[in-house]
Parts: C-alpha cells; sequence; structure tokens
C-alpha cells in the first residue's frame, strides 16, 4: 500500500481513511504503521517532528534496520486512519457470532437437521447436471442457489429461495432421492430468515457498488438494532 501511495504521488495525509476486512494482519499493519495524526493529542505537542529513539536498544541488540528508518525518513513506512469494513463486520455477526447459537442442544439439533438436509440437496445440484434438470422440470424458469462460503448471505439467500418452493420441497427430494424435511424442519427455516433477513438486507445496502454512501451507515445500523430486538421480543 506504501508502494501505491508512492507510485501514484498520494501524500498519506490527504488521505482520508483506509478500509479493509477485519484481518488480524491489517490491524497490525496499520497499529504499527500508521501515521502520526497532525491533529491528535496534545501530549504530542511541538514533538510530531521530533524521531525519539533509545540507543541502548539500538546499540545492544544492533538493530541497524531501526537506525536505518530514523537516518532515512523518506524511506519510513507511513499508512493513513484505518477504518475496518462494516459489511463485514456485519457479515461476522451473520455467521461467526450466529454460530454461538449451537451451543445449545435444541437449537444445533434442528439447525444442524434442516440445514443438513437442504445442503444435501445443493450438493447434488451443484455436482450433477441431471439433477439440475430435474430441479428444472419441478420448478420452470427459476434455480435453486447454491451457498458459496466467499460470497456474503448467501446461505439466507439459498434458503429463502428454497422457501420459495415451499410446496415443491418435497417433490424435490424425491427427484434427488435425498431426505425430505419435516415440517417442524421447514418452520424452523422460515424462522431462520425471518431473523437473517433484517441482516442481510443491510449488508447488501452496504456494500453495493452504486447508490451507497457514508451517510447511510449510522441510519441502517439503528434500524437494523431495532428490528433485531423486535425479533427477540416476538
Amino acid at each position: 500500500m506504501s508502494d501505491i501511495h508512492s507510485e501514484y504521488k498520494l501524500d498519506v495525509g490527504k488521505i482520508v481513511c483506509t478500509v479493509t476486512d477485519n484481518a488480524a494482519n491489517f490491524k497490525k499493519a496499520f497499529t504499527e504503521y500508521m501515521a502520526p495524526d497532525p491533529n491528535g493529542d496534545e501530549e504530542s505537542g511541538d514533538e510530531d517532528d521530533i524521531n525519539v529513539a533509545d540507543v541502548n536498544i539500538i546499540l545492544q541488540e544492533g538493530n541497524q534496520a531501526l537506525a536505518d528508518d530514523l537516518d532515512k525518513n523518506e524511506d519510513y513506512i507511513h499508512l493513513p486512519t484505518h477504518h475496518k469494513c462494516v459489511s463485514h463486520t456485519l457479515n461476522l455477526i451473520a455467521t461467526t457470532d450466529a454460530d454461538k447459537a449451537l451451543f445449545s442442544p435444541a437449537y444445533s439439533r434442528i439447525y444442524h437437521g434442516s440445514m443438513g438436509k437442504c445442503q444435501a440437496v445443493w450438493n447434488s445440484v451443484h455436482r450433477s447436471s441431471k439433477a439440475s434438470d430435474a430441479v428444472a422440470k419441478i420448478i420452470p424458469g427459476n434455480k435453486l442457489i447454491i451457498p458459496c462460503p466467499t460470497r456474503w448471505n448467501s446461505k439466507y439467500d439459498a434458503v429463502n429461495r428454497l422457501l420459495e418452493f415451499e410446496d415443491n420441497i418435497g417433490p424435490i427430494c424425491d427427484a434427488l432421492q435425498k431426505p425430505k424435511l419435516k415440517q417442524v424442519e421447514v418452520d424452523f427455516l422460515k424462522e431462520y430468515t425471518t431473523v437473517m433477513e433484517p441482516l442481510a438486507l443491510v449488508i447488501d445496502q452496504l456494500q453495493g457498488d452504486l447508490n451507497c454512501y457514508n451517510g447511510m451507515l449510522v441510519p441502517k445500523l439503528t434500524q437494523l438494532r431495532y428490528k433485531l430486538s423486535a425479533c427477540a421480543c416476538c
């Protein structure tokens, strides 16, 4: 990133911020190399332009790299302010945080039973053109959505699409020779989409290429918290 800034002659002081996902390597890099804030704490005072180093460490450990950085300020790496991607943070809520509910034996049992049968259908359609053709005959002009681990909201989208053809789920399972979903499992999937829908919609809106603005962030998060709280009270 520092090389790109140099290549395009981008002054770090003129870059508002850099947005990345929540990976630990990004956090460490920006913590280590973030440029000093010219409007930072008053404690820094007039010392912003002063390089402070522990001479004993340099002499005792022979840290030539640090000495070179101090002597050649033009080679020192500075990165702009770092912001974590909100869409990625919300995706972690929809995946990692939501999976904490699996510690409940009752929830874990119905979740794995329902999702396992859905996954069997998705795997069959994804891996076999014959299976895909069989499903196409049952729901002409429509296709099932296959979950993708690298695409946010894919599980929600896949479950939601399957429920659009609720009356055809049984025939689809029969055609693919897969275990049928029980009514209690279908009801669970409906509850799953009801709870996840507000989160999925906000993620889609905030990660959009068009009509996505910084001013949307706080209103959308406030709206999401209200809707999730309403789900919890139902």
